[in-house]
């Protein structure tokens, strides 16, 4: 598939987890490949050995480098987009993908560690696992 369209790592996590959601609902297969592409989009364009990366396509590479994004108003895009890929990846035949967004997790424990009040998306994973 090709690319799906601008937007920036939180639009398409959380896009993402909305269809997760409607696809647990209807069970189509339809609507389990639109959220695998989302998903698997999301991770080519927004992370990388560097880390994550908020928004693609910029001048300035927005946010590149974060090994977690902190919760602001809304929970963190990173730890929507790895809990959103942990739940997929069952349906999936993609241990890769998995691998990903379990080495994502495991980035930047320090800041966890140093700030929970901002990280507490990433603690509910951890906490879950």
């Amino acid at each position: 598939h090709g690319r799906l369209g601008d937007g920036g790592l939180e639009d398409y996590a959380y896009v993402a987890r909305g269809l997760l959601d409607w696809a647990s609902l209807t069970d189509q297969p339809e609507d389990w490949r639109v959220v695998a592409d989302i998903t698997r989009q999301a991770w080519q364009r927004f992370y990388g050995k560097d880390g994550w990366l908020l928004a693609d396509n910029m001048l300035l590479r927005y946010g590149a480098g974060q090994g977690a994004i902190a919760d602001g108003a809304l929970p963190s895009s990173s730890a929507v987009l790895i809990t959103t890929t942990l739940e997929l990846a069952p349906r999936l035949v993609d241990p890769e993908l998995q691998q990903q967004a379990l080495l994502a997790l495991s980035s930047d424990h320090e800041a966890i560690r140093e700030n929970p009040f901002w990280y507490a998306s990433y603690i509910q994973i951890i906490v879950n696992r």
